[in-house]
């Protein structure tokens, strides 16, 4: 059925490497999510793959078959604006879902190939002790969230409220749980996959001392992307909450405890880093085959109109797993997705 639906002709704006084919969504994401208040290693998972979803074009017929199968209502959908300040759809989105008695606002990460994405990304100044561009972004897009939020608990005090997201999607999911504990929510955790610095250390002892010991900060492999921006001595960028990193290609269940003593501990880590090796065997593995792989990359996305729309994303997927440089690659969303499979 689901195969059928993917060829039945609908139009899903695909976007060339952040979406998924319909049939790598499994049945089964949502199946170890729990509604306690603890972290837990299946509501990790669940999370990551709504991490996933979001990456789709909010409100399509396909984003809403895959909530479908795993019981999650889209209760509301915010959208941030592009560079000239115009609203437009799926320049980058953020939703507030629901299963259960839990809650769930996940934002949407990062998409290479969309202008307003780099500009939030870059600039990296610091603005009141935060990212501005993951400021900016984030204050754009909470009003309706936060009156989602509002209305839900209105209705229903006894939700639990979870933030996450993958790569931006993860620093604007900090950002929107620390605002949410402003208005004196009780945020129950926040998941974030593959998530940048988000601010300077005065911002990460502050939040950490609301939020750190319910925040789990997933780092797979050698992923780039939470290196940056780096803890310089002009903006010192810290991480927060606790550090989660994987084993080899997947997260085993001694990663998801955190240590003994962290309640007690004030010394949170700021790792990872990326040293001058880690930045030039990037540089030197995208300089060995850049032509060839952007030459491929258009070949995909011209074939694309001869293609089902899960074909093509199907090929754009296997493409990017098979040939990304190691530190882009383990930055994939669907790399967190299988890393926190079942074993």
């Amino acid at each position: 059925m689901l195969q059928g639906l993917a060829n039945s002709g609908f139009d899903w704006t695909m976007s060339i490497l952040t979406e998924l084919p319909v049939d790598w969504y499994p049945d089964d994401a949502f199946e170890g999510f729990s509604d306690t208040s603890s972290f837990d290693p299946g509501t990790a998972r669940a999370l990551m793959w709504l991490a996933q979803l979001a990456y789709e074009a909010a409100g399509s017929a396909k984003a809403r078959l895959i909530a479908d199968r795993w019981g999650v209502e889209v209760v509301a959908t915010a959208g941030a604006p592009a560079p000239d300040g115009e609203l437009k759809a799926g320049e980058l989105n953020a939703q507030v879902f629901r299963k259960g008695k839990s809650l769930v606002v996940v934002f949407q990460g990062t998409d290479p190939l969309r202008l307003a994405h780099w500009v939030i990304d870059l600039d990296a100044r610091v603005k009141d002790n935060v990212h501005a561009g993951f400021k900016r972004t984030v204050e754009t897009l909470w009003p309706p969230l936060a009156c989602a939020i509002d209305q839900e608990l209105k209705r229903d005090p006894w939700c639990r409220l979870l933030f996450a997201g993958h790569s931006l999607g993860g620093a604007l999911a900090v950002l929107a749980a620390d605002l949410s504990h402003a208005r004196r929510h009780d945020v129950s955790a926040v998941y974030t996959f593959g998530m940048p610095r988000v601010g300077d250390a005065s911002f990460a002892a502050a939040y950490n001392a609301r939020l750190g010991r319910r925040t789990y900060r997933f780092v797979l492999g050698e992923d780039i992307v939470p290196t940056v921006p780096p803890p310089l001595a002009r903006f010192d960028y810290r991480h927060v909450g606790h550090f989660l990193p994987s084993a080899d290609d997947r997260f085993e269940a001694g990663t998801f405890t955190a240590p003994p003593n962290a309640a007690e501990r004030d010394d949170w880590s700021n790792a990872p880093r990326a040293g001058k090796d880690t930045w030039r065997a990037l540089v030197g593995a995208l300089r060995s085959d850049l032509l060839g792989n952007l030459a491929e990359l258009a070949k995909l996305r011209l074939g694309a109109s001869s293609a089902t729309p899960d074909d093509h994303a199907a090929r754009v997927a296997e493409f990017l797993l098979q040939r990304s440089p190691t530190p882009l690659r383990d930055h994939l969303p669907i790399r967190y997705c299988r890393a926190l499979a079942v074993n």
